[in-house]
């Protein structure tokens, strides 16, 4: 541009020295170089920072679909670029693992429903078991009460027979014809019985002491122990569900998304661009891996100009802009800056182990990306991805410059009909 201007202001100083206008002394030879060196250091120069440009392309978010499960595609519902509705069907995998494993928890959760109702009739029958024990116990306590009573009459029966005797031995050594032999082996018989029902008595009052003071009560604390333990296993929940229901179902919840995820669907209005994938092979659920990139139609494009550093200084959001497309030949495209994107690749250091070689990751003289988005007149164009173009930024300041910078942009779009200047 800048050349065109100095040919022009060479051409118009031609004609002014054949008209003899101006006379051909060294001062008018050398003009042109004084007003290249004038137009360059007051227009050109300032246009830089009040009316910057630089290369653009045409940007969106693109979803990289990552399948959730592995296994192998059984079909595939699309083709590259076809465009399909939200919530159509992508690919399918083979879903019979996962059916597979579904129905087995399903079982699984059956038999841990009836695993609780067991578990009911477990505590209600060790409940039981504590009553009957400390039933048998009190039996046991009336058979000690009952034991120390025969005790008492088989001791009072041999006192008896004790008294009996002494009165016979008494009377044989007063008289000892007055009690017949047979008489006094019946007494003595008598009370040899009597003490021996007294020991028996003795040893049943003692067994049944110890049923009373172990037995049941062992029996008693194995019963509550068994209570304890069938309360626990019963009542073991969690939100008010058995814990190893609540499991299962956990995990026949986490088996049934599994299966659920074997189709995969259109997030939203849009295609699927370079789809490689075929009916047969087999795909494995991988972090970052990406299966599929799928463009929405609910993602606008937009437009990134890169900017370098020094010619940033007075760009601001709602600063008018203008672009020029080969896309588009002869048109010049208006829009807005939305912002500066204040970072750069160069500018992250991704953690490690070892210090940053700083003196080999410094660069200056970078460019910084600022989004662009177009006026709504020129929302039925299309914006390819990818492509890319030019775009001048109309700061507040240097309006004059603004002009040129608006004759440069016109002159590239025209120019496209012929063809693309470099950088587009």
């Amino acid at each position: 541009m800048i050349l065109f201007i100095t040919l022009v202001y060479c051409g118009l100083v031609f004609v002014l020295v054949k008209i003899k206008l101006l006379k051909p002394t060294l001062l008018v030879k050398l003009s042109p170089v004084a007003f290249f060196l004038i137009v360059f250091l007051c227009l050109f120069v300032p246009m830089m920072f009040w009316a910057p440009s630089g290369n653009v392309i045409i940007t969106k978010e693109i979803t990289r679909i990552t399948p959730q499960v592995g296994g192998t595609i059984i079909k595939v519902h699309v083709q590259g670029n076809e465009r399909v509705k939200k919530g159509a069907p992508l690919i399918s995998l083979d879903p019979a693992p996962y059916q597979d494993n579904v129905n087995a928890l399903k079982a699984q959760l059956a038999a841990a429903k009836q695993n609780v109702l067991e578990l009911k009739a477990s505590l209600v029958a060790a409940t039981s078991a504590v009553a009957q024990a400390k039933a048998q116990r009190e039996v046991a306590k009336g058979e000690v009460a009952a034991a120390a009573s025969s005790v008492v009459l088989a001791e009072a029966a041999r006192d008896l027979a004790q008294a009996k005797l002494t009165i016979l031995d008494d009377t044989r050594a007063q008289d000892p014809g007055a009690v017949s032999k047979l008489q006094y082996e019946e007494a003595v018989q008598k009370l040899a019985e009597t003490k021996a029902n007294v020991k028996v008595a003795l040893a049943n009052e003692q067994n049944a002491k110890t049923n009373y003071d172990s037995v049941t009560l062992a029996a008693i604390n194995t019963a509550v122990a068994n209570e304890n333990k069938a309360r626990l296993a019963f009542e073991s929940e969690i939100n008010g569900v058995n814990t190893k229901v609540a499991q299962v179902t956990a995990e026949l919840a986490k088996a049934e998304w599994d299966l659920s995820q074997t189709v995969i669907y259109a997030p939203a209005d849009g295609y699927v661009t370079d789809l490689v994938l075929t009916e047969g092979s087999a795909i494995a659920r991988l972090a970052g891996s990406a299966m599929i990139n799928f463009i929405s139609d609910e993602e606008p494009a937009y437009i990134i100009a890169a900017i370098k550093e020094k010619n940033l200084r007075y760009v601001e959001p709602g600063q008018p802009a203008e672009i020029v497309l080969p896309l588009y030949p002869g048109e010049t495209l208006t829009g807005k800056v939305d912002y500066v994107v204040w970072v750069t690749g160069e500018g992250q250091i991704m953690p490690q182990a070892q210090i940053p070689m700083v003196a080999k990751r410094v660069k200056t003289g970078g460019e910084f990306g600022v989004k662009i988005t177009l006026d709504p007149q020129w929302s039925s164009y299309h914006q390819p991805i990818g492509a890319g173009g030019i775009a001048a930024i109309y700061t507040d300041r240097g309006k004059p410059t603004h002009v040129i910078r608006k004759v440069m942009m016109r002159m590239t779009a025209w120019t496209n009909y012929v063809f693309q200047m470099p950088g587009q």
